[in-house]
């Protein structure tokens, strides 16, 4: 994991109410910030998030060593906040990402209180971040921003960021118990001689420029030996099922088991898929598994969204997923 830290003689801007998040003083004012901007759209797992949050800055060890540290897991730590007459109204956190030899950051958590919004705070906000980021030398910044905030959207395309992928992310709360049917389809265990396609269809729906944020790894799902020493020494588990007719494949689920409310499916399926055959793929996964878990899916905007509405899923929200170099 990569550490960051703020000299404590950095924290404040040129702006008087502009200045370096300080996790010391900060991280309980911030959980209540987001949670008021987000309340009607944080999931389960957002809501454990700021209670993480909450719990952190309640710590009594955590005040011996936060102001060494900019960087903890479920905490941001890097960030500038926007303060007046002693209140927080505005916060962004700028998160340094592991990446394939680049340095990426994502900017995150950019809130405004309701009361103070079109004032220029975000803007602010997130002109900071960007030069913090020229400054640490990024090679790329990214951000992602509801579909449904054409105010945002519109205030980072002004600052130079250009979509680059609009994903939906599905909740399966129950499962699917009506009759499913699909001629001539089978479902099987992923095979070696189902990977190629397969491989090519997650490339096309969870695409590499994605990769440094996705917890996708397609080398745990490989149906190979090189696949089964990497799921050892990583301790990946995840399950792969294939619906196939007469041997080939028509669409490929993943299973992925996580430490957050919910567990993760990763579907891949060409444009012209069979929604049948999706559906009983979905279905054959909910009764192999034994966690009764949440499910969750994140797939491109627009595409399955009937099949998946069938299969029991209920759509949370669309992100459009924006970047600056």
């Amino acid at each position: 994991m990569t550490i960051i830290t703020f000299p404590l003689d950095e924290t404040r801007s040129t702006h008087p109410h502009l200045r370096r998040f300080d996790a010391r003083t900060d991280l309980l004012p911030v959980a209540d910030l987001v949670e008021r901007c987000f309340n009607e759209t944080l999931d389960a797992d957002g809501r454990r998030y700021i209670q993480n949050m909450r719990r952190t800055a309640e710590s009594p060890q955590f005040f011996r060593w936060a102001s060494g540290v900019s960087e903890l897991s479920g905490a941001p730590f890097n960030g500038f906040v926007w303060e007046r007459e002693g209140a927080i109204i505005g916060n962004l956190s700028l998160i340094p990402m592991p990446a394939r030899g680049e340095k990426i950051f994502l900017i995150a958590n950019v809130a405004v209180h309701p009361d103070h919004r079109r004032k220029g705070i975000a803007r602010s906000l997130t002109d900071a971040a960007l030069e913090e980021s020229r400054r640490r030398r990024a090679d790329r910044v990214w951000l992602h921003v509801r579909a449904d905030n054409p105010a945002a959207i519109r205030l980072y395309e002004r600052l130079g960021f250009t979509e680059r992928a609009r994903r939906t992310t599905w909740y399966n709360t129950r499962r699917d118990a009506e009759p499913v049917e699909a001629a001539g389809v089978g479902i099987v265990d992923l095979s070696r001689r189902h990977w190629a396609p397969a491989l090519d269809w997650f490339h096309r729906l969870h695409p590499p420029e994605l990769d440094w944020y996705l917890a996708l790894d397609l080398r745990a799902l490989r149906p190979s030996p090189a696949g089964w020493i990497h799921r050892l020494l990583t301790g990946s588990s995840p399950r792969t099922w294939a619906a196939v007719r007469d041997d080939r494949p028509l669409a490929v689920l993943a299973w992925q088991g996580t430490h957050t409310a919910s567990d993760r499916l990763w579907l891949a399926a060409p444009q012209d898929a069979d929604p049948a055959a999706i559906r009983l793929l979905i279905r054959h996964a909910e009764g192999q598994l034994t966690s009764r878990k949440p499910l969750n899916l994140e797939y491109p905007a627009g595409r399955a969204a009937g099949v998946l509405e069938s299969a029991g899923f209920n759509p949370h929200h669309t992100l459009i997923w924006m970047e600056r170099g």
